[in-house]
């Protein structure tokens, strides 16, 4: 048989175009390879508008935009004339896109997606993934382009979310410490991310930087570049020392910026959520040639903690910046972690080490910073001192202030100023002829009877004097407790229950120490005298007293009794009679519940069967003396008054009330 020469074509199908778009793991990632594309177009801004009632997404840029090149480029997978890392002279970037995969990014969101650019004439086309993905050969595709003069440039891409995507995004962007690491996906300040979610707009310039986040309870502002190889630590604003640490790299640079805070407890809440990492917990943020990857391990804040703990600084957040245009600088598919290799490990093993010796240097010399307590005392008598000689002022700071020969002085008046990092502590000179005086705390009153519902109480209303041993107003130094607990705000809400509170009041003087004074406020509901009911026969109700003798009552009882008495028996007979029980109930509960210690309080059992009556006389007839004293009328002239056959026949009729 003679040789025949034959010849076959490479072919490949559509549905390459789904297996590559899978390299791209999530919606997120996918978003992050868009705003990449504008980044390296050198557009000054991206603006992504979610329209969730529409169904759409859209990725608008000001960039140099698209020519009928640069369009065949993009539908030529997997190649790039783009070089990753690489520094763009004409935009001032480094080059973040290379694989040629961009375009795949938008299947990601949706299957039918339209652009529009322009670069020296208009163009617009799209294209729909179902037809992509299942033709036979992917070169027999054709993507038609319409030229448009209306179309500005820039690029505009217009996705047809699907379900699933729309609410995947509408779900990861609702939490704030993941938009705001959409917005803030590069840290260059010359390109702005804009992020529209139904008419809801974040932008990236809306955070200011970490050097002035949160002063209050800042640590230290740090910063390290490694070309100069040294850190450098600010704390209020105001460089406070340097320590070398050299970079030898070649292949790579660093810049790092951090603040690192000393948070009591809740305070952490203050601290924008975009530097809270997936379990909420806070973190340095990576950046790779100013885009962000997306690692929370390589610059771990509590690295310390399994180290030496008494040198962890773990509350800290910031940026780290990695530079490198070496080709080994790669990544796995989700970017949230280095593809391992020789450099990919020295950059892991740097940031360790660096890492390590901001927060063991930083914990050092940390001590009295943020309370900046670090003088021995509040006064001093002026015949201990030189003030001719300041040098000799500086015996007043605390021997471990890290900073003491730092300190500067300065004598104003009766003050002797210590200034550094652009604060001031003071301690005043006194002179020991001047007269001391017991220090003392006079309150308005020391027990008070608040009738509920209370009103709001300002509890320093009931200081009247509060002076030190210097005869000084110490009022609003006054640390108040209630119950033994430290009042946050000095101030008692509204109160609807009875109950009995201690309120401290105490100061402790740098002469005559601790002063205590106590307050008893009792809250208790208002009892309200019977109207024109004693001994007053011509009352449906009325009570058989002594002369000059009354009882309180309830309010509610009291007004209810008032209310009956007031109202005519042949008018409102049902009314009486089905008030009657009522009473009986009310006046039941509340001799159980009083705070007054009646003989009969916690012996009187009350039932709600009707024979029960027959208990309560049985316990009068036992107990002669107890109620004597307690009604203030004999047992006698009690009986005599209380007809029992009538008692139990009234009792009985009310009961049907």
């Amino acid at each position: 048989m003679a040789n025949v020469s034959l010849e076959t074509i490479v072919k490949v199908d559509g549905s390459i175009v789904s297996e590559l778009s899978e390299r791209i793991p999530s919606n997120i990632v996918a978003l992050n390879e868009l705003i990449k594309n504008s980044y390296d177009a050198g557009s000054p801004e991206v603006q992504i508008k979610i329209n969730s009632e529409a169904n759409l997404l859209i990725i608008k840029d000001e960039g140099e935009g698209m020519d009928k090149a640069d369009i065949d480029t993009l539908f030529h997978i997997s190649k790039s004339i783009k070089r990753y890392g690489q520094f763009n002279k004409k935009y001032n970037r480094y080059v973040q896109g290379s694989k040629g995969l961009g375009f795949l990014s938008v299947f990601k969101f949706g299957h039918k997606v339209e652009w529009r650019t322009k670069k020296d004439i208009g163009y617009k086309f799209s294209v729909d993934y179902n037809e992509l993905s299942k033709i036979e050969n992917l070169s027999d595709f054709k993507v038609k382009l319409t030229a448009d003069e209306n179309i500005v440039a820039g690029t505009e891409i217009t996705i047809e979310l699907s379900n699933e995507s729309k609410q995947l995004l509408l779900n990861y962007l609702s939490e704030e410490k993941n938009y705001t690491k959409i917005i803030n996906s590069f840290t260059d300040e010359n390109f702005l991310v804009i992020l529209d979610i139904d008419g809801k707009v974040f932008r990236s310039d809306d955070f200011k930087g970490v050097k002035n986040h949160y002063l209050d309870r800042q640590l230290y502002y740090v910063e390290y570049d490694s070309k100069e190889g040294k850190i450098n630590y600010y704390h209020n604003n105001c460089f406070a020392y340097s320590k070398i640490f050299p970079c030898v790299f070649s292949e790579f640079s660093l810049k790092v910026q951090l603040s690192i805070y000393s948070f009591r407890s809740k305070q952490k809440a203050n601290i924008c959520k975009l530097f809270y990492d997936n379990n909420d917990k806070l973190t340095p943020l990576i950046y790779i040639n100013n885009n962000f990857f997306n690692n929370f391990e390589i610059f771990d804040p509590s690295i310390m903690k399994t180290i030496k703990y008494e040198y962890d600084l773990h509350q800290m957040i910031g940026f780290v910046n990695i530079y490198s245009d070496n080709p080994q600088i790669q990544f796995n598919s989700d970017r949230t972690r280095f593809a391992q290799n020789l450099l990919t490990d020295e950059i892991i093993k740097f940031l360790k080490g660096l890492n390590h010796c901001i927060q063991e240097e930083g914990a050092k010399r940390k001590s009295h910073l943020i309370e900046f307590d670090f003088l021995t005392c509040e006064k001093i008598d002026k015949k201990d001192i030189d003030l001719n000689d300041l040098e000799s002022l500086k015996k007043f700071i605390k021997d471990d202030f890290a900073f003491k020969e730092d300190v500067n002085i300065t004598v104003e008046g009766n003050f002797i100023n210590y200034s550094i990092f652009g604060k001031t502590a003071i301690i005043e000179i006194v002179n020991s002829q001047t007269k001391i005086f017991p220090a003392r705390i006079q309150l308005a009153k020391l027990e008070d009877t608040i009738y509920l519902p209370s009103r709001q109480i300002d509890l320093c209303e009931y200081i009247i004097v509060a002076n030190d041993s210097t005869g000084k107003n110490v009022k609003d130094k006054i640390k108040i407790c209630i119950d033994g607990i430290e009042s946050s705000n000095n101030i008692i809400e509204t109160q609807e229950n009875e109950k009995i509170l201690k309120i401290e009041y105490s100061y402790n003087d740098i002469n005559t120490k601790l002063i205590k004074q106590n307050l008893i406020l009792i809250f208790k509901k208002k009892e309200v005298a019977l109207i024109g009911t004693y001994n007053n026969e011509s009352q449906l109700l009325y009570v058989k007293m002594k002369e000059g003798y009354k009882i309180s009552f309830d309010n509610t009882i009291s007004n209810l009794i008032n209310q009956i008495n007031s109202l005519q028996l042949e008018k409102y007979r049902e009314v009486i009679a089905c008030s009657l029980r009522v009473l009986f109930d009310l006046s039941i509960k509340c001799i159980r519940q009083s705070n007054k210690r009646f003989a009969y309080k916690n012996k009187l059992v009350y039932s709600d069967n009707v024979k029960d009556i027959e208990t309560i006389i049985e316990y009068c007839n036992l107990n002669k003396k107890e109620i004597d004293d307690s009604t203030k009328i004999s047992y006698y002239a009690l009986k005599n008054i209380l007809i029992v056959n009538d008692f139990v026949e009234a009792y009985n009729k009310s009961n049907l009330g």
